[in-house]
């Protein structure tokens, strides 16, 4: 009635006055209300009705700021259900445009849904978020409705889902810090899930993960709300563990923050369970009227349960059985109304699990025609590999066989150039047998000359026998040593084979007349036992001056080949065959 009072007196002043003196009384009671609204020197709940007069007086068209501002103020209260609503209302008013504002409100929604245990609204809000077009700067707001999601479920012991949306907001977050490393928010909700994951080793009984992820928060967090959590999940892993002393001494920590935060309040509850069984009475009582102002905060909220038992502790410190009875009582209508309350929403979170396995179908039914493009693409990319192999084999084989090609062509060219070799070496064959007839022809002549000149001699009267007998000894003296039939051979063999007494003389100067005369005989092919009949020596000579011949020029292998490698040697060849000779 108190709410409607001022509102009612003003609607009366408006239909008792002027037009212009109602509008000028209007908007003063207006500024009124705002000034006093927004007054930090009053108290919150003053504020709270100076509020809802202002929207009282606005009606349905009062301003989302009144609705927001309230919201706080009831939050601070700890008044979660109502600045729930409060919320949900200024939300229907904020513009479509304002997508930030709309978000946060949002964000802070599930939060207080979680405080008043109302899981179903804070899913719905949650899911509302997810389903919002944010832009890439809002796009952290995913990752943390995920993360509330997932701290939904670990609330109601349901881990596998929890550690689904766990792993989505990991995901977002990893998708937000690939545009954005470097963002505040990244790193409070990095902050975040690690304190889910450390909640969730926690209710598993993995003390020692636990510890460690929050040790690890502890360490890199400056938020003093986030480092309270932290005490708090430490004296909770302590209580486990059976060490009284670490527990009082977090729940303390957290007490002395002084934060207004509900887990201060829960914290404060815990310390007075912990207290119950290491203090004395008198202890006890201290402790009680110490953080009674913090206990005091538990009435009327989702956790007044906590507020009677503790009250039914100090009650059988006492030794008063009656009012530890009547404690214990209202303890348990107040748990069992809170106990109905979450067997409601623990049916709705099945019916959201329902709804999150079709989704996760239709999921899976998306993704099993991706997976057929996916083999399509994949057969294609085959087929157009197949078909490259197949080019580069047609152009391999096309290239192995112009390889082929010039390999036959190198081996034409080479019996060509050996045909060639062959064709010269006949031509020399022939110029030696042809010189050698001219050879045989030349002294075929002088001995016709010879045989003429002693049938002359033979048949001259005046001659006497002694006289003619000299004379024939000279002549054949002179056939077997004339210079000029030497040379004469000598030019012969210069016309068939030129230069090659200069080339021979090059190689080995030390060369006599008789071993530069056999190199010429093995030149044109000549045997020993040939050359001797010519030369009128035996072969043992000729034999010997051969010997001689292949030692001074150090020929190992055949002597005809060596005279023809020397009549077709250039200069750099000669220079070659004379260094092997002096070698020897």
């Amino acid at each position: 009635m108190d709410k409607l009072l001022l509102p009612t007196i003003i609607f009366l002043i408006c239909i008792c006055c002027p037009n212009n003196v109602v509008m000028g009384n209007l908007q003063q009671s207006i500024d009124w209300f705002e000034h006093r609204a927004k007054d930090p020197n009053i108290s919150n709940l003053s504020r709270i009705e100076n509020y809802d007069s202002l929207i009282s007086i606005y009606g349905d068209n009062a301003p989302y700021k009144f609705h927001l501002e309230k919201a706080d103020l009831l939050e601070k209260e700890l008044r979660f259900n109502e600045a729930y609503e409060a919320y949900a209302t200024a939300l229907s008013s904020i513009p479509v445009d304002s997508v930030s504002l709309k978000s946060h409100t949002l964000a802070i929604q599930i939060e207080l849904g979680c405080y008043a245990n109302r899981y179903t609204d804070a899913v719905e809000c949650t899911q509302h978020l997810l389903k919002m077009s944010l832009p890439d700067s809002l796009t952290y707001m995913y990752s943390a409705a995920n993360s509330s999601l997932a701290d939904i479920h670990r609330m109601l012991r349901n881990y596998p889902v929890s550690k689904l949306y766990l792993t989505r907001a990991k995901d977002e977050l990893n998708n937000y810090k690939q545009k954005y490393p470097v963002n505040q928010y990244v790193k409070s909700l990095e902050v975040e899930l690690t304190l889910i994951e450390a909640f969730t080793d926690l209710d598993l009984g993995k003390n020692d993960a636990a510890r460690e992820k929050i040790r690890l928060v502890q360490a890199i967090s400056q938020d003093k709300f986030t480092v309270m959590r932290c005490l708090a999940a430490l004296g909770l892993l302590s209580a486990r563990l059976e060490q009284s002393k670490e527990a009082l001494y977090y729940y303390q920590q957290v007490l002395d923050m002084n934060l207004p935060h509900p887990t201060t309040y829960v914290c404060a509850g815990l310390y007075m369970f912990q207290a119950y069984t290491t203090m004395s009475v008198k202890e006890f009582e201290n402790a009680f009227q110490k953080y009674h102002h913090i206990l005091l905060q538990l009435q009327g909220s989702t956790n007044e349960t906590v507020y009677y038992r503790i009250l039914y502790l100090l009650a059988m410190k006492k030794g008063d059985l009656e009012a530890g009875i009547e404690y214990l009582d209202l303890a348990f209508n107040v748990n069992d109304s809170i106990h109905r309350t979450l067997e409601r929403n623990n049916t709705m979170m099945a019916i959201d699990q329902f709804e999150l396995k079709r989704q996760m179908e239709e999921k899976n039914a998306l993704r099993r025609q991706n997976l057929g493009k996916t083999i399509a693409i994949v057969c294609l990319s085959g087929l157009i590999l197949g078909i490259s192999i197949w080019v580069f084999l047609l152009i391999r084989r096309h290239r192995q066989k112009i390889r082929k090609n010039a390999d036959l062509e190198h081996q034409l060219d080479k019996i060509d150039e050996d045909h060639k070799k062959e064709m010269e070496e006949s031509i020399y064959n022939l110029n030696s047998s042809k010189q050698e007839i001219a050879l045989m022809s030349m002294q075929n002549n002088r001995l016709n000359d010879v045989l003429q000149e002693i049938k002359r001699l033979a048949e001259d009267p005046a001659q006497s026998k002694a006289s003619a007998l000299n004379t024939i000894r000279r002549l054949i003296t002179e056939q077997g040593h004339s210079p000029d039939s030497w040379a004469e051979f000598q030019h012969k063999v210069e016309c068939a084979y030129p230069d090659f007494f200069n080339k021979l003389h090059r190689i080995c100067p030390d060369l006599t007349n008789a071993e530069t005369r056999q190199a010429a005989f093995i030149l044109m092919n000549l045997t020993a036992a040939e050359v001797a009949e010519i030369t009128s020596r035996s072969s043992r000579t000729v034999t010997t001056i051969r010997y001689n011949l292949r030692r001074k020029l150090n020929i190992t292998g055949s002597s005809e080949a060596y005279m023809k490698d020397v009549c077709r040697a250039t200069p750099k060849e000669v220079e070659a065959l004379r260094a092997n000779c002096a070698a020897s």
